[in-house]
């Protein structure tokens, strides 16, 4: 049991980082709103050992994001995830206390996941249905911790 709650985790928090990741990817680096300095910036910080010519050379080379979302917009739609995610802890603990770990933990998942797959259609519908999904996920994900307490023997 132990196993399968830390491969839980392991798939929950991969795709909590891999969506991050992927937002930021369909940003649009190369445009006039945003100045080269930011994808070296991120760059860097996954890929020190690169040098600055390297990385702008990649940069200019690699596809552009399809979306045009300046920093600000960037962070609204990044964090809008834990808006779902910091508002349901209480009741996620509630319901995995009455309920059990195991069914608010799946379901959870299968939330997060089929929101995830959702993400590009929702990305581009427009800035506020990608909010809208990211805040969804929020909600799916506040089952672990509760969860895994009642599942875990500790």
């Amino acid at each position: 049991m132990a196993l399968m709650g830390f491969w839980g985790f392991v798939a929950s928090y991969a795709m909590r980082v891999n969506l991050s990741f992927a937002i930021i990817s369909m940003v649009n680096t190369n445009s006039s709103s945003h100045p080269g300095s930011q994808g070296a910036n991120v760059c860097m910080n996954l890929l020190p050992n690169r040098t600055d010519l390297e990385l702008e050379k990649d940069l200019k080379e690699s596809i552009p994001g399809e979306f045009n979302w300046s920093a600000e917009e960037q962070g609204i739609i990044l964090g809008s995830f834990f808006w779902g995610y910091v508002v349901t802890q209480v009741p996620g603990g509630m319901l995995a206390d009455r309920i059990g770990g195991k069914w608010p933990f799946g379901i959870g998942m299968l939330i997060t996941a089929v929101f995830s797959l959702a993400t590009p259609i929702a990305a581009r519908t427009g800035k506020g249905a990608l909010i809208f999904v990211r805040v969804i996920q929020g909600l799916g994900e506040v089952r672990e911790s509760p969860s895994m307490f009642l599942i875990l023997p500790i």
